[in-house]
């Protein structure tokens, strides 16, 4: 078990590591910004969780951030984010979604709407690892 991942799943490793080579463009363009610890904290891309392979995911402020393409605009793409949701909520990590077509158009919003999150969930004290951490950038 991985302390940072209790839930982490070796048997999608090989699913997460093509998806980390097959990254989408504005995948691509979100990592270039939160990778490095780039906000203050750190995040990992496409990492097997439980039945689940996140885009990007923080254990610091547990939050998940997904990038959505067209496919999940229908109805069982919606059903299947929702499902997906609902599990990651059930472990007490915040999911936030954002279209693909904002992070390339608008990926200073989108960058900003996440840092606002974590200083959102570090100003909630909602997880004891926040407390000595001054707020992102």
């Amino acid at each position: 078990m991985n302390r940072h991942m209790p839930d982490y799943n070796k048997n999608l490793i090989p699913t997460a590591k093509m998806l980390r080579r097959r990254m989408t463009h504005a995948e691509r363009m979100l990592w270039s910004h939160i990778r490095g610890n780039k906000l203050g904290v750190k995040f990992r891309r496409q990492v097997p969780f439980g039945p689940y392979i996140p885009d990007f995911y923080c254990h610091k402020a547990r939050l998940v951030v997904e990038l959505d393409g067209d496919q999940h605009s229908t109805p069982a793409g919606l059903a299947a984010d929702h499902k997906r949701d609902i599990y990651f909520g059930s472990i007490g990590i915040m999911v936030v979604r954002y279209r693909n077509i904002d992070m390339i158009h608008n990926t200073d919003g989108v960058v900003s709407a996440i840092v606002r999150i974590l200083n959102e969930r570090r100003g909630a004290r909602s997880n004891p690892d926040f407390q000595n951490e001054s707020d992102v950038q």
